[in-house]
Formats: C-alpha cells, sequence, structure tokens
C-alpha cells in the first residue's frame, strides 16, 4: 500500500482513559484515524473495534488500486464471506480467552512483577485451547489446503496471528508444534513479511 501512516501507541494505564476517550467512546484501543491530507489535516474518518478495522483496511488497500501484490482478504463470494465471518467469531470466542489467560500467566504477569505463573491455570486454559486447535487442524486437513477458506490467505486467517505469535512468547509453542497442519498454517502467517514488518515496528508493550 503506497500510502503514509503512522503508529501511536497509547498507553492503557487507568489514568490515561480520559486522554484515550478523546478518540473513542469507551476509552478502547486500536482506533484507526484518515487525515484530510489536503486541507487542515484534521480528521475525516475514524473506526474503532479491530475487526471492522481489519475488514475496513483489507477493503480499502485493493480499492486503491496501489496494492498491486496485496491479496484480497475479503472473499466477494456470499459463502465465502460468511464462512470468513464464522471463523473470525471462533477466534474471538473460542480461541483468544484460553489464549490470554496463557498469555497472562506466562508474560504480563511476570512482566508486569504481578507474581509467578499459576500453572494449574495455565494447564486448565491449554486443555481449552486444544479442543479448539484440534477443529482448525481437522479443517486443514480435510481440506488439504494451506489456509482455513482455501488457498487463499483471508481475513478468517489473520486475526489469529498475534495469537499465534503470543503462544511462543509464552512457550507454549508445543501446542501448535503437535498438530502438523496447525503448525505449517502458524508458521507460515508468522513469517510473512507484513507480520515481521508488524513485529519491528512495534515494542513489546504492544502485547501488554
Amino acid at each position: 500500500m503506497d500510502t503514509d501512516f503512522s503508529l501511536n501507541l497509547l498507553s492503557l494505564r487507568p489514568e490515561n482513559k480520559d486522554v484515550r476517550k478523546k478518540y473513542s467512546p469507551l476509552g478502547k484501543m486500536p482506533i484507526w484515524h484518515e487525515l484530510d491530507i489536503n486541507g487542515d489535516g484534521e480528521v475525516q474518518f475514524s473506526l474503532t473495534e479491530a475487526r471492522a478495522i481489519s475488514e475496513y483496511v483489507a477493503q480499502l488497500v485493493p480499492a486503491s488500486g496501489t496494492a498491486e501484490n496485496c491479496p484480497v482478504l475479503v472473499p466477494e463470494e456470499v459463502e465465502d464471506l460468511a464462512r470468513m465471518h464464522q471463523w473470525m467469531n471462533f477466534e474471538t470466542t473460542e480461541f483468544y480467552p484460553h489464549m490470554f489467560k496463557i498469555y497472562w500467566e506466562r508474560v504480563l504477569k511476570p512482566r508486569k512483577g504481578l507474581g509467578d505463573p499459576i500453572e494449574s491455570v495455565v494447564a486448565d486454559a491449554s486443555k481449552l485451547l486444544e479442543q479448539s486447535l484440534d477443529v482448525i487442524e481437522s479443517q486443514l486437513k480435510d481440506s488439504g489446503k494451506s489456509y482455513l477458506l482455501g488457498d487463499s490467505l483471508t481475513l478468517a486467517d489473520t486475526g489469529f496471528v498475534p495469537y499465534l505469535e503470543g503462544l511462543h512468547m509464552a512457550k507454549c509453542g508445543d501446542l501448535l508444534e503437535s498438530r502438523p497442519c496447525v503448525n505449517a498454517w502458524s508458521n507460515g502467517l508468522r513469517e510473512r513479511q507484513s507480520w515481521r514488518k508488524i513485529l519491528e515496528m512495534t515494542t513489546k508493550e504492544c502485547f501488554a
């Protein structure tokens, strides 16, 4: 995408909530702003909620005509679009909650000085997460394809990437590695140049 953009990190500390509420009604991140670069530089379009932002940007980039090598992340077929949203909901309800318990115990608690991880919590969350990983493994194995919707990368896949990265940070990569199709899918996503660039642009605080 041949467009200038900047990444601004706003602290999620409670004392900064009033600052964040200038941009988001509930003071939550992330926020997408588009500025009127030909006018006074004021915000001309604003959007909150991560999945809404990702779907908007995914459709905006191909439409701009500047993304010659950019994959079309939102399918046009109604059935495929529904399946994409199905996997996005699965990620939200069946994957993230269990992954985050592991990430909190193994990564965030030590980083914030809140004590040692409670390994029983990690174990319980891992069991539940394994059920979700088994669903993904079956989907990839039965289809014989590289991605959840087939041969093409879509938002059905990309939403999982931070969580897959987080599992490795929490030293739980074995949950992925024990499932051949999930492992290949995870490695392929995490090795994409776009994701490596995001990691280079951000700092560990982005995962806090």
